[in-house]
């Protein structure tokens, strides 16, 4: 029976005498060995030789090793009782370093040392222990809800910071724990502002790792609380720009150094058992990624960039948002927002290129809202597009949404709107829809093409006799009351030209449209996320009114309190909306799932009027 009396890696978790003794009671009892892991705590690190003996048991293996090879050598040994020792082992025992002379010598030296000056390491041990116990306490009373405590004993002691629900972290240092990267974040602080170096537990990141040497002096441990309330101070304050500036290579001014991050989210507290309903998304672009935090407003493009490219490439899922959402009927669900550190580009990149990497983001995402028991899953903007419209997560066992059908429902109400503002119907109009090909879109087509006067459908230039332009051109008929007559297709997006109206659902990560391509006073809706309406739109062409379609207005006058949600207040996206619909209605299985079709569309319509939810606001878009 293995134990380790302090755990190192597991967060400086001391073992108690009582659980010990049973440690110690069942192994006798059935003829077990006692092993203990004195590894790391061993060797007086803990203030007496073994740290087993401070528990009042005697083991029967011991493990030693680290301080044995006295900070030169690197070395380690096993301790065997007497009674337990097998004379055969010695001779059939072989190592590539069991003969290693050298290390040999400073682990006996080591241990010469050790026993020459046992009093004094274990009087300067009690010393730092008490010192740095006195030093949190003092800092958590001028800094309160940062800092959990210290646990520990001798030169082995961890600091434990506080990530728990009563913490007023910002949500970015939420979301980093979550990952297991804030207590970095905290060392490098330490490290490069105060040139203080500590480790990080490796189980529990929450915890930093304190062993100095033995030798260690007051005026160092003076200096070390001095650097943690440092670090505690700008966290209390969430003055993260300052907290972080080491990493950017760059300048601020006192402004933006005093710039505040907003507190995280405020953890659901629900006596019901409410229905717990999850969402799945990724960052979109740079312009979201700013809207996050003001920290991230500060540090530049260049820094951010570099930010999400390493976070995003080591970091997991995260939960970055939760709340109660209510329907028009009083029923409630528990909303779980799910996200990665990675923009729109990548998984597009990723997808076309077929290399798995955006789909193994999307399974990961999907199985941390299966371990976190959620009942009903949407997908938001790539997730569901590398997933195939959520076929390739059947394993998982989720109810899914991709949330297709209310984004095409809305977009089209959008669409009407959007005509009879200028006194037009759409049965007047010559409307262009680039995109087609795509769920959504192809969806949408279908029931704007019953009113249209003639659709046309743009396709990338090369691809608009290839069988997927055929099948599409062909669904649409299908699926629609249009006369063949009136739907064609092109290869050439200037041909949007002769278009009163222009659709765009693309799952591209760049501007598709530019000035040159739009009629006089054509209405723009754009369906994507990002945006494929270039900028210079905006600047050339004032007589072009854009919208930005399938957005919802959710029930009750309700906001989600997010600024990783870009969205007006008291909406949000489509795709959340028809997730969040599905959750208060109870809908049981999967709801737009796979191939989207008109029937779908109008189901989910239905559906966001049984909760009270409507379109969002239609508003003209003037600016990227």
């Amino acid at each position: 029976m293995l134990f380790e009396a302090v755990q190192g890696e597991g967060g400086i978790q001391c073992l108690t005498p009582e659980f010990a003794g049973v440690l110690a009671t069942v192994a006798r009892e059935h003829s077990a060995p006692l092993v203990a892991d004195e590894i790391q705590c061993g060797l007086f690190r803990t203030g007496s030789f073994l740290a087993a003996h401070a528990l009042g048991v005697k083991p029967d293996y011991v493990l030693l090793g680290k301080s044995l090879g006295g900070g030169l050598a690197k070395i380690s040994a096993l301790l065997v009782a007497t009674e337990r020792y097998n004379e055969k082992f010695g001779f059939v025992h072989t190592s590539t370093f069991a003969e290693d002379e050298l290390s040999s010598r400073v682990a006996l030296k080591t241990l010469e040392v050790l026993e020459r000056d046992a009093g004094r390491i274990r009087e300067s041990g009690a010393r730092f222990e008490q010192a740095i116990r006195e030093g949190v306490a003092a800092i958590q009373k001028k800094y309160p809800g940062v800092l959990n405590g210290s646990r520990g004993r001798g030169f082995l002691v961890g600091v434990e910071f506080n990530f728990t629900d009563s913490s007023e972290i910002p949500t970015i240092i939420h979301t980093i724990h979550q990952a297991g990267f804030a207590g970095y974040i905290y060392t490098s602080f330490l490290l490069n502002r105060h040139g203080i170096r500590v480790g990080v537990t490796l189980s529990r990141p929450d915890t930093l790792r304190l062993e100095p040497s033995a030798l260690i002096q007051p005026e160092s441990v003076a200096r070390f609380l001095e650097a943690l309330e440092d670090l505690c101070r700008l966290i209390h304050a969430r003055k993260l720009v300052d907290l972080t500036r080491h990493f950017w290579n760059q300048e601020f001014t006192p402004r933006v150094l005093d710039t505040v991050s907003p507190v995280r989210y405020p953890a659901v507290r629900s006596r019901e058992k409410l229905r717990k309903v999850g969402f799945l998304c990724h960052l979109i672009d740079d312009l979201h990624v700013k809207l996050m935090d003001p920290f991230l407003r500060n540090i530049g493009e260049e820094a951010r960039n570099r930010f999400q490219t390493k976070l995003g490439a080591i970091a997991g899922p995260v939960l970055f948002h939760e709340q109660l959402v209510e329907g028009a009927g009083g029923k409630q669900i528990h909303l779980h927002c799910y996200g990665v550190y990675l923009q729109s580009k990548f998984f597009e990149k990723s997808h076309r290129a077929g290399d798995g990497l955006a789909m193994q983001q999307v399974t990961s995402m999907a199985e941390r809202a299966a371990r976190d028991g959620m009942d009903f899953v949407g997908l938001g903007q790539y997730t569901s597009i590398v997933s195939r419209n959520g076929l390739l997560l059947r394993r998982t066992g989720l109810n899914l949404t991709t949330g297709n059908g209310l984004t095409a429902g809305y977009a089209y109400q959008a669409l009407v709107q959007a005509a009879r503002d200028t006194g037009r119907e759409l049965s007047e109009l010559r409307i262009g829809v680039v995109g087609a090909a795509g769920n959504i879109c192809c969806a949408l087509t279908q029931v704007i093409a019953d009113k249209a006067r003639e659709v046309l459908l743009v396709f990338r230039e090369g691809t608009e006799e290839s069988q997927r332009a055929k099948d599409t051109h062909k669904a649409i008929v299908m699926g629609s009351s249009i006369d063949p007559a009136r739907l064609s297709s092109s290869g050439r997006i200037a041909d949007l030209k002769d278009c009163d109206v222009v659709v765009m659902g693309t799952s591209s990560a760049e501007s598709v449209l530019f000035p040159e391509h739009l009629k006089e006073n054509a209405i723009v809706l754009d369906v994507s996320v990002p945006s494929n309406i270039d900028e210079r739109v905006y600047k050339e062409r004032p007589d072009v009114k854009c919208y930005h379609g399938g957005r919802a207005k959710l029930p009750l006058g309700q906001n989600l309190r997010s600024d990783w949600l870009p969205a007006p207040v008291g909406e949000t996206y489509a795709c959340l909306g028809e997730t969040i619909c599905g959750g208060l209605v109870g809908h049981a299985g999967h709801l737009s799932y796979g191939v989207l079709t008109k029937a779908t569309v109008l189901r989910t319509l239905e559906l966001a009027k049984q909760v009270g939810m409507e379109m969002g606001t239609l508003r003209r878009v003037t600016r990227a």
